[in-house]
């Protein structure tokens, strides 16, 4: 979900280090304070950018005085915005930070955690190390994409709720016991594919049946497809199907862990949904789970894609496509297209360069935000599914819609 491949050859330096897949690592979720780069603001809130009117539908999902709100700045690169109604807030990741970002109306930023792309140990040496499309599963786990340590991995029990876990904190600091402050670990759902290591998963989505659908550029090798720590020959989209024993019902008991997912458990259920993407990014699911979105971040081929999905969860065409981000305006966003989010509707909110082009189910062009700088990713959240959520570059921005997210009815 790296939006320019110009502003990431400005972060992408150093060597690449192979780290084997880790089935369970610990990691704290405390609360310590932000970096001195990465800030809070507060009410009111400085605005950016501009909202730009191109068809009368738009006026159903957005004002045209709508007000692009900037929450918090400082990110090295702020992506995979992810809200947790739960914890009445929203996660992202900050992915040269290697951080895990939260914020809510009542409390701020804060730093979820840390580190968010790999193991606490071990040695990575990737300028973007840290953790990039998050995710919750049906028993509210979090799940990651790791850049760092290049694997898919969920936290093996569900996130809890801000003032549950601020108790459990107090009760940790009387104790002087550290490791009940670290409640959480993590398995590896998934690290290669036929026992080649992905190059570094980036943006995911779950589909009800509890399958996955992520994608899997070069962007987390320092040299991408020229790496020599690269092994798959392919930048892919994969389906990763649920394994017998994560059911729905052995998903929602909190004490029983997801079942940990090593390459030859992984085989046979990890497929390739597609693999001829030069840069494979932002995926999003229809709202009848019908069609896979899958955005293209390459500057030649700027395109987001819509595969239609057969009964066995794999591309049953070869794709059309939905949208081509070139015809944008200069001003207006014309460039790559990066993460996405679809609203009840089948509306795609889609970020990229310059800020986010709102597209109708059929791919027409109704409106764009542009905020003047790119836009990594899109989510909506909020107390009722309103608010879209966008990480820009270095900012958190926000700005409250007429429509409501997929599933956030």
């Amino acid at each position: 979900m790296m939006c320019s491949r110009l502003l990431l050859t400005s972060l992408v330096i150093g060597g690449a280090t192979s780290l084997p897949a880790r089935a369970h690592a610990h990691a704290s979720l405390r609360r310590v304070s932000t970096s001195s780069q990465a800030t809070g603001a507060t009410a009111p809130f400085e605005t950016l950018g501009r909202v730009l009117r191109h068809d009368s539908a738009f006026d159903q999902l957005i004002s045209e005085d709508a007000r692009l709100e900037v929450l918090a700045r400082g990110f090295g690169w702020s992506e995979g915005p992810l809200w947790v109604d739960a914890r009445h807030s929203l996660l992202f990741s900050d992915v040269p930070g290697n951080r895990i970002y939260e914020w809510s109306e009542d409390g701020g930023l804060s730093v979820f955690l840390e580190p968010s792309g790999y193991s606490a140990g071990e040695n990575v040496t990737s300028p973007l190390p840290g953790s990039n499309g998050l995710a919750l599963d049906s028993a509210g786990r979090l799940l990651l994409c790791q850049h760092g340590a290049r694997r898919l991995a969920v936290s093996t029990h569900p996130l809890r709720a801000r003032d549950e876990q601020g108790e459990a904190e107090k009760e940790d600091d009387a104790s002087g016991e550290t490791e009940a402050a670290q409640p959480y670990t993590f398995a590896t759902i998934a690290a290669d594919y036929r026992g080649r290591r992905f190059n570094s998963p980036n943006d995911l989505v779950l589909h009800s049946t509890g399958a996955v659908y992520f994608t899997d550029p070069p962007y987390g090798l320092p040299q991408w497809q020229e790496d020599p720590g690269k092994e798959l020959q392919f930048q892919g989209v994969f389906l990763l199907r649920p394994s017998e024993t994560d059911t729905a019902d052995s998903m929602a008991v909190e004490d029983q862990p997801p079942s940990v997912h090593n390459s030859t458990e992984a085989e046979g259920r990890l497929q390739v949904f597609v693999r001829n993407l030069t840069f494979p990014n932002g995926v999003v699911l229809s709202p009848d789970e019908n069609t896979l979105y899958v955005s293209v971040s390459d500057g030649a081929h700027p395109f987001i894609y819509a595969y239609a999905i057969g009964a066995d969860g794999l591309a049953a065409d070869e794709g059309r496509i939905f949208f081509d981000r070139s015809t944008l305006g200069e001003g207006e966003g014309r460039g790559v297209t990066d993460g996405m989010a679809v609203d009840v509707d089948g509306n795609v909110f889609a970020g990229g360069d310059g800020g986010v082009a709102v597209l109708s189910p059929s791919g027409r062009l109704l409106g764009t935000l542009s905020m003047g700088q790119p836009c990594a990713n899109v989510a909506f959240g909020g107390a009722d599914g309103s608010t879209l959520f966008m990480t820009c570059k270095s900012h958190l921005v926000r700005v409250e819609t007429k429509t409501k997210g997929m599933n956030l009815r």
